[in-house]
């Protein structure tokens, strides 16, 4: 599915959502608020194409203080993991009950002994009122703990940004992200997850030749039914970018062809997840159709 959206009549601007599915979610960028728009969404079943028209406007209410003062929800882990499991990063959703939580900056996190610990906050979804409905809870978590309290509310006061949070520079070929435990450099001509990789051993705060533990490598490979292989590093990225950015997680996305033989393609979708104190990068990998 894609749609044609731009300010008053004009459709300017191009977003799609290649996933062959049922259900699209696009999500538009740059808009000004109060703006009037007009979108145009289209799709198609390779055979013919419809679409809708619409006009809307660009406000999202929201209620200029919670709903309450201070307010505590118990959050429990039950890990199926046999054995204790090491420092691992979680990331779950919370419900708000509507009017309570004006915004997710006035979130914290404590363990069980009132401590706040650093974690990081998203909004998921919003009641008709503005308020948060869904907060997006992200801690990595160490070994034995057994559960936190979330708190929220007016007179809730978040703890400082880590110094050592999560750091995202360009370089001359793609990317380079650095948290408090790795540093990656990420290629957008030869793009090879989980791309070049140190890790801090000695904990220094330096990350020196003899502290990278993975080089560049072939980039996804896929093998189909007659042998035939394709890889994401025959051609450069068409897309890499950071689609969510903070202290604790950041995300990378990746979008390109993967080429094989006799010049034929599929594409790619490739998110990275970052984590502050955890020296891993999960990766998910999709095929675009």
């Amino acid at each position: 599915g894609s749609i044609r959206w731009g300010a008053g009549k004009a459709l300017t601007n191009v977003a799609t959502d290649e996933r062959a599915t049922y259900n699209h979610r696009i999500r538009l960028q740059g808009l000004t608020r109060g703006a009037t728009y007009s979108v145009r969404a289209l799709a198609s079943d390779g055979e013919s194409t419809v679409h809708t028209d619409l006009t809307f406007v660009a406000d999202q209410k929201r209620p200029a203080r919670c709903g309450v003062a201070r307010k505590q929800i118990a959050l429990s882990i039950n890990d199926a993991w046999d054995g204790q499991r090491p420092m691992w990063p979680i990331n779950g959703g919370v419900p708000i009950p509507e009017g309570e939580l004006s915004s997710a900056a006035k979130c914290r996190l404590l363990t069980a002994a009132g401590q706040p610990v650093a974690a990081q906050f998203g909004e998921l979804a919003h009641w008709p009122d503005g308020s948060v409905k869904w907060v997006l809870v992200t801690v990595v978590n160490p070994a034995g703990t057994e559960g936190y309290t979330l708190e929220y509310g007016s007179e809730v006061v978040p703890p400082p940004i880590p110094a050592d949070g999560i750091r995202v520079a360009e370089t001359e070929d793609g990317l380079r992200i650095t948290t408090d435990r790795l540093q990656v450099d990420l290629s957008r001509t030869h793009f090879s997850p989980p791309g070049v990789v140190w890790v801090d051993a000695n904990r220094d705060g330096r990350f020196s030749g003899a502290e990278q533990v993975v080089a560049q490598g072939e980039g996804l490979v896929l093998v189909d039914a007659q042998e035939r292989r394709y890889t994401s590093t025959g051609a450069p990225a068409t897309r890499l970018e950071v689609e969510e950015a903070g202290p604790v997680r950041t995300v990378v996305v990746a979008e390109g062809p993967l080429t094989g033989a006799a010049g034929k393609r599929l594409s790619y979708r490739c998110r990275l997840y970052f984590y502050r104190g955890f020296a891993a990068v999960p990766t998910v990998v999709s095929l675009l159709v």
